[in-house]
């Protein structure tokens, strides 16, 4: 009973988002090759037309699936990303860039082209954001830092939002979970102008196998659109994200504790002024952040000895874009500056400045469409990086299409790797029980860097299949671990560059639309990445399979099966789980849903010894007016 009611928890988010009308561009469910995306440029192009793998998970398929955070999405409906638990945190890595500490994904993540990696551990959680107010999530792999700077190692992840239809949803799971979200857009403003709400809170219970598992969260964002779109046009955004999450102890053996929790809490506004022209485009961006870290932790674990260690950051960035277009060739030119700062009794305090310039031009030659770019970037502390790349997309014939790339990219040391001193974490190490480790921070450090090659291929065929098979190869230098440089002190653990990790492999995907109201979709990832660290290990495979059926008679259905297979101390260990989303359509107005995770309740790992969830049922209402 406890897992069914927690599906019914699950299944409120998937519904909210059926009531979400689909994008016009839509044709396929599953990554629609004349979908529009901007990730990979800064441009705006079809996935079938990008040089380089881009998938973009659509509003649709976002509403079918059920999934209530972009964190569920990117780690479920994505073959080519890999999530694991950490102690503290919820990560996600792309093709063997595996994170080898908690905070250091490689992944960049934009919100509607704005970087909203933080400065004091260079990530984003995307646990913390709903996916109701979300148009779609496009995630360009390989080298990205041509265009957007440090952190876009990997790739890019952009989190496209929309002005949502006004609506309200609830949902509940039976072992203590919620979640909850309204919408407001009022868009009969007068001058071209709206105003745009959206507030979501929720609760993610502990799981039926691993305590103190639970994650908090609530979010809020505020936008007001002055002006015309395509003439000119401001925009002003407030986001509001709180998360309160419990560890788990996976990384590095850490001991779990029930007490021990992670909580950031950070406000985000942007101001923006965009104009255009037929021939060209402008863009104005100014935007900060202030934010809270604090550690709840329990030292050592079972004492009963709890305190909590603050952290505090700031950040400020003003960018500008120009875009120039002719019939054959398309010119992006910028410059960012960005202040960056942090504070707290294990950091103590600092602050940091990045400029940078950057250059792409893309070419349009009859079926041969070739793109070039580089950025400068000039950091206070590290020093300066060129960011080069160059790609292309040839059109076989009607039905396929090549493409190909080559890049430079980097990860910037985070403050916390610089700067940490003295943060302990507890192991049970036999035979002498639980002991502290000890972590340091190196001012020394020098940012990752990445040298990246893909080919790939995209075919329609006659029987209607659609395939994009891709290859690529990665070289990770100046990789930054936790490394033991002291025999006499066996227990602490610094920070440092201790050399270089390859990785290659290759990605499949398959689709077939069967009719106007069924899909099915399958893809397959193979990864050969040797151990950055005795615990850094990538999973050497990843598969999905799903069949949706859309909008028949006001029932829609979604079935995901995925083999989320995790890898650490040279050991694979995981299993195959099963994602179903069932709702219903009554009228223009009301929705109603149910999602089952782990279908068949089968056995699963987080990692080594660490057990997943068994069996979860949420339910879900929605009205939209």
């Amino acid at each position: 009973m406890k897992k069914i009611a927690l599906i019914a928890a699950g299944i409120a988010s998937a519904l909210p988002l059926y009531a979400q009308h689909t994008s016009d561009t839509a044709e396929w469910l599953f990554s629609d090759p004349g979908q529009i995306t901007t990730a990979a440029t800064r441009t705006t192009r079809k996935i079938s037309e990008a040089f380089t793998t881009v998938r973009v998970i659509s509003q649709q398929e976002i509403r079918l699936s059920g999934v209530w955070t972009v964190q569920e999405a990117l780690e479920r409906l994505v073959v080519d990303l890999e999530s694991q638990e950490g102690s503290v945190n919820r990560f996600i890595t792309a093709r063997g860039a595996y994170a080898s500490s908690e905070f250091n994904e490689r992944l960049l993540f934009l919100i509607d082209g704005i970087p909203y990696n933080d400065a004091l551990f260079g990530t984003f959680s995307p646990m913390a954001m709903p996916v109701s107010a979300i148009e779609r999530i496009e995630v360009a792999y390989g080298p990205g830092s041509a265009v957007y700077g440090a952190n876009a190692l990997a790739g890019v992840v952009n989190i496209v939002t929309k002005n949502a239809q006004s609506d309200a949803r609830a949902g509940y799971a039976a072992r203590g979970g919620w979640l909850s979200s309204i919408t407001f857009n009022a868009n009969s403003l007068p001058q071209n102008s709206t105003l745009f709400v959206n507030g979501a809170f929720w609760n993610e219970p502990d799981n039926d196998r691993l305590r103190n598992n639970d994650s908090r969260a609530q979010y809020l964002h505020l936008q007001s659109v002055l002006g015309k779109e395509g003439e000119n046009q401001w925009k002003f955004n407030y986001r509001y994200f709180n998360t309160n999450r419990g560890s788990v102890g996976m990384r590095y053996g850490v001991e779990p504790t029930p007490n021990d929790r992670l909580r950031p809490i950070s406000h985000w506004l942007t101001i923006e002024n965009q104009s255009a022209s037929d021939q060209e485009q402008r863009s104005l961006r100014l935007y900060g952040m202030v934010g809270d870290v604090d550690f709840r932790r329990e030292s050592p674990p079972s004492s009963g000895n709890i305190g909590e260690i603050p952290f505090n950051q700031k950040q400020i960035g003003l960018e500008w874009s120009w875009n120039q277009f002719s019939s054959y060739q398309t010119l992006t030119a910028g410059m960012d500056a960005r202040l960056m700062s942090v504070s707290g009794p294990i950091v103590g305090s600092h602050t940091h400045n990045n400029y940078a310039l950057f250059l792409q031009s893309e070419w349009s030659f009859g079926r041969l469409s070739p793109i070039a770019g580089a950025r400068f970037d000039h950091h206070s502390t590290y020093g300066s990086q060129f960011s080069p790349r160059i790609g292309l997309n040839y059109a076989v014939n009607d039905e396929g299409r090549l493409r190909a790339s080559f890049g430079r990219a980097y990860r910037a040391p985070n403050l916390q790797e610089l700067y940490l001193n003295g943060f302990q974490v507890w192991m049970n190490v036999n035979p002498f029980g639980v002991v502290p480790l000890t972590i340091y921070g190196d001012s020394t450090l020098k940012p990752e860097t990445v040298e990246s090659l893909e080919f790939g291929y995209q075919q329609t065929l006659p029987n209607g299949w659609r395939t994009d098979i891709s290859y690529f190869e990665s070289k990770i230098h100046n990789t930054i671990n936790l490394f033991g440089v002291d025999p006499s002190r066996p227990l602490d653990r610094v920070y440092k560059n201790t050399g270089t990790a390859k990785s290659r492999g290759w990605t499949l995907e398959l689709n077939r639309q069967i009719h106007s109201h069924l899909e099915v979709a399958a893809a397959y990832m193979r990864v050969f990445s040797p151990a950055i660290d005795n615990d850094a290990y990538s999973s050497p495979h990843r598969a999905t399979f799903k069949i949706a059926l859309k909008d028949l008679k006001g029932w829609s259905g979604h079935l995901l099966m995925a083999a989320p297979a995790t890898r650490r101390d040279d050991k694979v260990v995981g299993g195959i789980l099963g994602f179903l989303s069932i709702h219903y359509r009554s009228n223009n107005q009301y929705d109603y849903g149910l999602r089952i995770d782990n279908l068949f309740n089968s056995p699963n790992h987080i990692a080594s010894d660490v057990p997943g969830s068994g069996r979860a049922w949420w339910v879900y209402v929605g009205r939209e007016w």
